[in-house]
């Protein structure tokens, strides 16, 4: 049992980061346009749900998941709706390499943001042992910029197609 790493931040974050790089590369801009989109729908429903005036809409969900994890789960659902559209649904690949820049992104958006959502003891733990969780948290609004750049460029500039270059 040893040799089996430790769960840290840095390991979270490279697997989410090189996953998501990943994705982009093979599977192309439009599936990871999604997944993208997906993050930011999710981490925004739980930043709103930790929200009091949330109460009366998150009861039902309160009561069988309890009332701690109601944005986490209704976030999670969304996150997964969104990842499960990207792969079943029939998307155009897009370009690789802006797959991969928006699959790296929006890992950043997810580790910035879901830091964010931490509880505040976890969170200073979490900025205090690590750098790159430091380095994150202080450039969270560049990275929301990029991720959203990104997304509106996906969307409004699609790749030309090698016919089209003529």
């Amino acid at each position: 049992m040893d040799q089996i790493p430790q769960l840290t931040f840095n390991l979270v974050f490279f697997i989410l980061i090189g996953g998501l790089a990943v994705v982009g590369l093979f599977f192309g801009e439009g599936r990871i346009r999604l997944v993208a989109l997906g993050a930011f729908m999710a981490l925004f429903i739980m930043n709103q749900i930790s929200d009091p005036s949330f109460n009366s809409i998150s009861k039902p969900v309160g009561s069988l998941v309890g009332q701690n994890n109601v944005g986490s789960t209704i976030g999670g659902v969304v996150f997964l709706l969104f990842i499960v559209g990207a792969f079943l649904g029939n998307h155009k690949k897009g370009s690789n390499i802006r797959g991969m820049l928006l699959g790296i992104v929006t890992g950043l958006f997810v580790m910035a943001y879901g830091t964010a959502l931490l509880p505040s003891q976890v969170k200073d733990s979490i900025v205090g042992n690590y750098n790159l969780a430091a380095i994150i948290t202080s450039i969270r609004p560049y990275i929301l910029i990029a991720t959203i750049v990104l997304i509106l460029v996906s969307i409004f500039m699609p790749e030309k197609n090698k016919d089209d270059k003529k």
